[in-house]
């Protein structure tokens, strides 16, 4: 129960420090903490869950969300064949990623979309994007509870 209960505290300030920050994504650094933890029900229901929640927060067409966490998920599998899933230098790499993919993605959609860009916002948010997501995920990491690690259980 402690897991759910969580993950549930999680998403709520998540949730709430995205009402002050728009335009960052503070779920994407505790999916990382899932996806290090490799419970692959965890990992399916948070994001299904995140997507869903990022969509119907969002007011760009569907499908950017899914996108961004496919693309996350996909760069943590090929980055942790290079480096430790809970190496900060992975993080890092991730963060600047997902920066890029935040400038890129809001690009993509608005012209879709036919609406004007706002270069400096978005570069602002897409920095602020690579900047923020290796703290956010050392501070989850550090607050994610100790019985619940998979790599500290015993076998």
């Amino acid at each position: 129960m402690l897991g759910p209960s969580w993950w549930l505290l999680y998403t709520f300030v998540g949730v709430w420090a995205q009402h002050f920050f728009p335009g960052m994504d503070f779920l994407a650094p505790g999916l990382l903490v899932s996806l290090q933890e490799e419970r692959r029900g965890n990992i399916i229901w948070l994001t299904v869950s995140w997507i869903l929640l990022q969509e119907g927060m969002g007011s760009l067409f569907f499908g950017s969300t899914l996108l961004w966490y496919g693309c996350l998920i996909l760069a943590f599998h090929l980055g942790r064949g290079l480096f430790s899933s809970t190496s900060v230098t992975l993080m890092c790499l991730l963060g600047a990623f997902l920066g890029a993919l935040h400038f890129l993605f809001t690009l993509m959609i608005m012209r879709l979309e036919v609406m004007a860009f706002p270069f400096e916002r978005v570069l602002f948010e897409a920095v602020l994007q690579a900047a923020l997501t290796p703290i956010l995920w050392w501070v989850a990491h550090q607050l994610y509870p100790r019985r619940l690690r998979s790599d500290e259980r015993s076998v």
